[in-house]
């Protein structure tokens, strides 16, 4: 024989005393009347006590089940109150966020919507790495990265979050006679800088 439960019949127990009926409690806990009448038997063998008188018409609690009730409902509660609040919890995002972005998303894409994310959301932390660098971020432990369209890995899942950039390069004709066009490609390797917002 498997090792008893200590709650085993609690609930079923909590359910009769607060319906005063063993059907509605049965609905309740959406179980039939029978299985609410076996749980309530045999916590009342283990207490070795009868916890409610039952007639034709009514069920009312004895005084073990005054005393047991007395001292079980608040903790029940608690444990109600508890799980409710865990729950909430668990709906709602929380934790640390973090991002690596390109240094052109800050002005362009964080600052203006991180106010309004940090509103709607503010138990995450956002912990965001500016880089131009474009290697795994993920295998680098960031959950998310804000790139130029060009850089994303193919197996990556995109969303466009602006409208579509146009380049332009600027300088005078010697600049460019002297040291030619390739010397205006933005250098991949530019240092990371790394901050976070709360």
């Amino acid at each position: 024989m498997g090792r008893q439960n200590t709650f085993d019949g609690l609930s079923e127990f909590l359910a009769i005393a607060k319906r005063q009926s063993v059907r509605k409690a049965a609905l309740d806990l959406e179980v039939t009347p029978g299985a609410i009448s076996q749980a309530l038997q045999k916590l009342e063998r283990r207490l070795g006590a009868p916890l409610f008188h039952r007639t034709t018409r009514r069920i009312s609690l004895t005084e073990a089940g005054e005393t047991l009730l007395a001292k079980i409902a608040p903790a029940a509660q608690l444990i109600e109150t508890s799980l409710g609040e865990t729950l909430q919890h668990s709906n709602e995002p929380s934790g640390t966020l973090k991002l690596i972005v390109e240094r052109l998303a800050l002005p362009h894409v964080i600052e203006p919507i991180l106010p309004a994310f940090r509103e709607a959301w503010p138990n995450v932390k956002v912990d965001i790495t500016v880089s131009n660098t474009h290697g795994d971020f993920i295998a680098d432990g960031y959950d998310a990265g804000i790139l130029i369209g060009s850089y994303i890995a193919k197996e990556m899942i995109a969303v466009r979050l602006s409208p579509p950039f146009k380049w332009a390069v600027f300088g005078s004709p010697d600049y460019f006679m002297h040291n030619g066009l390739t010397s205006v490609r933005m250098s991949q390797n530019t240092r990371a800088r790394h901050f976070h917002e709360r």
